[in-house]
């Protein structure tokens, strides 16, 4: 064995009892971990274990780190490439997906390099460039969104191989979504607050009930400077469990929610898409979110450009994709229920003018707002900010005594 396959075998580093250990907030141990790659002992074991099932003549081997991986491209003199890559540490936080554990590896993949000059989201954001040399966005692009669309299924879930020996999948999991992944990661919601691993939806109302739920805990959880006052503590409250009411429910389709302009390489025209390991089936209300992510900035300023691009889209397609896609952005349900760290502000700013009236006040409407809710989800409302507001108190107390 090379020294990376030591590596890899090392209980600290390459075992699920590692992953856990890394789960549990260790990023210190996490950066650890990137750091002991770099020494020319490990370079040389990543170089030949890469070469033991690409072979070839190595010409030079360069990492890059970036949110979710590490990956070590490995060039090859005759101008061909192959890439390592592994997940780095406390990223994922799904770790009952893991599959045959037994193996004294680490998890990685082999796997050919996708050549590219340049990702999609470094063209849109590269400062200096004249108009001319900005990127345009080629109308094949979307056509990947296009066929995702055209592939309607049963279920709202995670797939997996049927148990019957075939090439088929089956939906038989829960969602595995970047979001309820950065709401352990990041969010401090203990991962037994989300759906079991074996609950799948069949319904989208049910699937977006769940969702306005997973925003009433992460609200619990979040540290507490998550809250102001004993007012902003209710109007956040009262938010998510109205938005638990506007539920819709519609036709299921597959959707990866990790997609966006730096997971598509280009060269002159469209390279390769990747990053596929969030990817579930999901409410076609999602597909129809118009793709903010093409900005690269805030949402709010996504409107003024929104159907400039929708009407560019609907010269592409054939099932008419960008008049749903007008219909979200203007109901923007799905934004609120993807997004539940700039939850508030959506809410406040759009849905609750959509919902209400378009001159209405959330901050003088609160009272009626109240009223609105039955007396279990009034009751409901009082222990939620309750609970919070004890927590609150403790902790300003002890920031005092700090200051």
């Amino acid at each position: 064995m090379t020294k990376i396959i030591n590596l890899f075998s090392e209980p600290s580093i390459g075992s699920v009892d590692w992953l856990i250990h890394c789960r549990k907030g260790s990023k210190k141990y996490a950066d650890s971990w990137l750091d002991s790659f770099h020494s020319h002992s490990q370079y040389v074991a990543i170089k030949d274990f890469i070469l033991r099932y690409h072979p070839g003549q190595a010409a030079e081997l360069k990492s890059i780190t970036g949110g979710c991986n590490i990956i070590f491209w490995l060039i090859y003199k005759d101008m061909s490439s192959a890439v390592l890559r592994m997940p780095i540490p406390d990223h994922s936080q799904f770790l009952d997906k893991l599959e045959n554990t037994s193996i004294p590896l680490g998890p990685f993949i082999l796997v050919e390099f996708t050549d590219h000059n340049i990702d999609l989201g470094t063209a849109l954001i590269t400062p200096g460039l004249k108009d001319d040399d900005r990127a345009i966005l080629d109308p094949i692009i979307y056509i990947n969104a296009l066929n995702l669309f055209q592939t309607p299924l049963a279920k709202i879930g995670s797939s997996s191989a049927c148990p019957h020996g075939n090439k088929a999948r089956e939906i038989n999991g829960n969602p595995l979504s970047l979001h309820w992944n950065e709401l352990v990661r990041l969010g401090a919601c203990p991962s037994e607050q989300l759906p079991s691993q074996e609950e799948v939806f069949t319904t989208s109302s049910s699937y977006f009930s769940t969702l306005a739920d997973l925003h009433i805990k992460q609200l619990l959880y979040q540290s507490d400077d998550s809250i102001t006052s004993e007012s902003d503590c209710h109007r956040k409250f009262l938010s998510r469990i109205l938005f638990r009411n506007f539920a819709r429910d519609n036709t299921l389709i597959t959707l990866p929610d990790n997609i966006g302009p730096f997971k598509a390489l280009a060269k002159c025209k469209l390279a390769g898409v990747i990053d596929w390991e969030f990817i579930y089936a999901a409410p076609a209300e999602v597909s129809c979110s118009s793709p903010r992510w093409l900005l690269v900035e805030k949402l709010e300023n996504w409107a003024k450009r929104l159907y400039f691009f929708l009407d560019v889209l609907q010269e592409s397609e054939e099932q008419r994709l960008s008049f749903r896609m007008r219909e979200s952005w203007e109901v923007l349900d799905c934004v609120c229920c993807d997004e539940s760290f700039a939850f508030d502000m959506m809410f406040r700013e759009r849905l609750d003018k959509i919902f209400f009236a378009p001159d209405s006040n959330w901050e003088i409407d609160r009272e009626y707002r109240t009223k609105l809710l039955g007396e279990d989800e009034q009751a409901e409302l009082d222990q939620f900010v309750k609970e919070k507001l004890e927590n609150w108190v403790y902790w300003a107390l002890i920031i005092g005594l700090l200051a």
